[in-house]
């Protein structure tokens, strides 16, 4: 098929294969509007760094007020730590690619807040070039190929950022193999074979996790290591909960 660039001259490939995240450029193209495949869920989030000293380390530590949350994530293996920021909206217009404007979006919704560690967390995100912001969003289609074009990753399965399953989705997916006929005829691909790395044995299995069940709500809970262990305690006042 002919694929045309918009930066570099047009090429003819066997297989096309779109794996360029939730806003995919590919998907859009060969499959149809984002609208059609996106599921807004109600709320935006945001992530950036964040200095490691507001975080306790290999502890999550989660704010919660009415409609909106501010987090710090602080892995242990790193010299700074990860600052989350969720707000529950109506669907916003905004450019997704202008870093400018979802800093805006952060602060407005933050900026006055005086909680917490909540302006330390904020200055730093603020201050980081690498400022993610996106809608909390799941992806749907009906099909992960059309013709010769394939969809993997975020842009054909995303459950959500809010899911906790970034990475173990990828591989499950990845066990659909594509449809008979989608790749080339074997005399015009080479048929060279790399064997996996020792490493990587098989499939990666798919973990089940259960909610805690809900005792008190809290105003901040602590979370051990990782983001998907531990349980969340009620809070004793307006300090952290302890385990």
């Amino acid at each position: 098929m002919l694929v045309t660039f918009e930066r570099a001259p047009s090429r003819r490939f066997h297989l096309v294969v779109g794996a360029d995240g939730t806003h995919s450029a590919v998907r859009r193209l060969a499959f149809g509007a984002e609208e059609r495949f996106v599921r807004f869920k109600d709320h935006y989030f945001a992530f950036a760094d964040a200095d490691a000293s507001l975080g306790e380390v290999r502890w999550v530590t989660m704010f919660n007020t009415p409609g909106r949350m501010a987090g710090i994530y602080r892995s242990g293996n790193h010299a700074q730590a990860k600052a989350y920021f969720m707000f529950h909206s109506a669907p916003l217009e905004y450019d997704h690619k202008d870093v400018a404007e979802h800093k805006r979006l952060i602060s407005k919704r933050f900026a006055g807040d005086r909680s917490w560690r909540i302006r330390e967390l904020l200055g730093s995100a603020l201050a980081d070039p690498e400022f993610h912001f996106d809608a909390l969003g799941q992806v749907r289609t009906g099909s992960w190929h059309n013709g010769r074009v394939a969809l993997v990753g975020d842009s054909a399965w995303c459950a959500s950022p809010a899911s906790g399953a970034g990475a173990e989705p990828a591989p499950a997916g990845e066990e659909r193999r594509l449809p008979a006929g989608l790749l080339p005829a074997p005399a015009a691909v080479d048929r060279r074979r790399i064997p996996p790395p020792a490493h990587m044995p098989g499939p990666m299995p798919l973990s089940r996790t259960r909610a805690a069940p809900r005792r008190a709500r809290a105003n901040t809970a602590r979370h051990p290591g990782h983001p998907r262990r531990g349980t969340t305690r009620p809070s004793t006042g307006p300090g952290d909960s302890r385990r």
